[in-house]
């Protein structure tokens, strides 16, 4: 649902007490028929990717989570409507993470850390151990079937 698009009309109204009636709760009753504008964001983003293919730089990678999408209406002709959509797309670097599992598996915490720093575009990595017993040395697993990456944008 588009927001700011929603059109509200109110069909009854009724409430509990009369005006200047004493009451120490008021109860109301009210039916609306409200009208709104919705597009699916898988068809918007399918559309943008079309758009701007061969558009994004080598290296980079173009994820529908990373895309912020605004509509505004431009115009409304008997029940057809023309949005101005702005798109402001957060590229990332492609990674590949099984690869990065395998370069940082068997590794110190701080080693793992230095490998990611060393890499471009990378800022910051959280490294959670699970289950957290105390008899873990430090050390990432060294099967990269534990290991899991995720490369998100920073916020």
């Amino acid at each position: 649902m588009l927001e700011g698009y929603a059109v509200g009309e109110v069909k009854t109204k009724t409430f509990s007490n009369k005006v200047d009636d004493e009451a120490s709760n008021l109860k109301l009753t009210l039916d609306l028929n409200v009208s709104s504008l919705a597009v699916k964001k898988e068809s918007v983003y399918e559309a943008v990717k079309v758009l701007i293919q061969g558009k994004v730089p080598g290296g980079f990678v173009l994820r529908n989570e990373q895309l912020t999408l605004t509509f505004e209406l431009v115009k409304d002709t008997k029940g057809v409507y023309e949005f101005e959509v702005n798109v402001v797309a957060n590229l990332l670097p492609s990674f590949n993470p099984t690869d990065i599992a395998a370069k940082i598996s068997g590794k110190s915490i701080s080693l793992a850390k230095d490998y990611l720093k060393s890499m471009s575009g990378f800022s910051r990595a959280e490294i959670r151990i699970r289950p957290s017993l105390p008899i873990i040395t430090g050390n990432l697993p060294h099967l990269t079937k534990n290991i899991e990456v995720e490369v998100v944008a920073e916020r």
